[in-house]
């Protein structure tokens, strides 16, 4: 794996972990985090649409969808059942 691609995984994780203990601790709820990755998609979207690095952009909200409707390894949305390793909204 290159490094630019272990940086974003890494920093996937990172970014998981924190938005599990804060769910966890009662910081956000499901609603929260879902409106959180909906604002990256919509980010995203607005910056490819802007023309500047587009595929990167529209890579980028691509994940935060899949990541919404449970088609990634990640586990903040995930429901009972799915594989999930952590805990279930």
């Amino acid at each position: 794996m290159a490094a630019p691609e272990r940086f974003g995984v890494a920093a996937l994780s990172v970014c998981e972990s924190l938005i599990l203990a804060l769910k966890e601790r009662g910081v956000l709820d499901d609603a929260e985090i879902r409106g959180l990755l909906e604002d990256v998609r919509s980010a995203h979207r607005n910056a490819a649409a802007d023309g500047d690095e587009r595929d990167l952009h529209d890579s980028v909200a691509d994940i935060a969808d899949e990541i919404m409707n449970g088609r990634t390894p990640v586990r903040l949305l995930r429901k009972p059942g799915r594989g999930s390793a952590g805990p279930s909204p």
